[in-house]
């Protein structure tokens, strides 16, 4: 009974993320306005939560194998050291999390798109600026790929990404969409959840 965390842990990660990500993906279609010429993409309160859980969790995992970790506790003979090379690069990805949902957010309009990220200035592609648009499915997200070589990220998962979808194939040719950006651009325009 007393490795019942570790248990109850695999048990409830695989059911509790895909129910997490189904109502990040409803949220992000929820607020839909057809007709709409531009939007603000940004988060929304399922992803702020999350994120906070991320930021409390992360900081967790990176505080307590040096600082909270008791002393001389039987349960774990690694050194501090050691479970902070473990923790630390989830704990550093989970306060991104935090980060993604409070900082990043886009806006697009008739007459493109303007990209904001944690790791770069906002900066604006003309619709006629974008010479290719990818599906990255591991990462799930679209990947947009401007003639000068610039590159921006958009979240299925973010507010507004029906109407982003909308105008991106109202406005860019076809053949600047591999198959798998168009099926799910498509998918978005619809209002089906990522």
């Amino acid at each position: 009974m007393k490795n019942l965390g570790p248990l109850l842990t695999a048990l409830l990660v695989p059911i509790v993320v895909p129910i997490a990500m189904r109502a990040l993906s409803r949220s992000a279609v929820s607020d839909h306005v057809p007709g709409r010429t531009s939007v603000e993409l940004r988060y929304g309160v399922p992803m702020k939560v999350l994120g906070v859980l991320g930021l409390a969790l992360g900081a967790f995992m990176l505080i307590w194998p040096v600082v909270l970790r008791p002393r001389g506790s039987p349960s774990f003979g690694p050194h501090p050291l050691l479970l902070l090379l473990f923790s630390g690069p989830i704990g550093c990805s989970m306060i991104f999390v935090f980060l993604d949902a409070f900082l990043v957010r886009h806006s697009v309009d008739l007459a493109g798109i303007t990209c904001r990220s944690v790791f770069h200035r906002p900066f604006r592609f003309a619709w006629d600026e974008i010479k290719a648009v990818d599906y990255n499915a591991g990462m799930n997200w679209f990947v947009l790929r401007s003639m000068d070589g610039r590159v921006g990220r958009v979240s299925p998962y973010i507010a507004g990404i029906r109407t982003f979808a909308e105008l991106s194939i109202a406005h860019l040719d076809r053949s600047v969409f591999t198959d798998l950006a168009w099926k799910r651009m498509g998918d978005a325009a619809a209002g089906e959840p990522a």
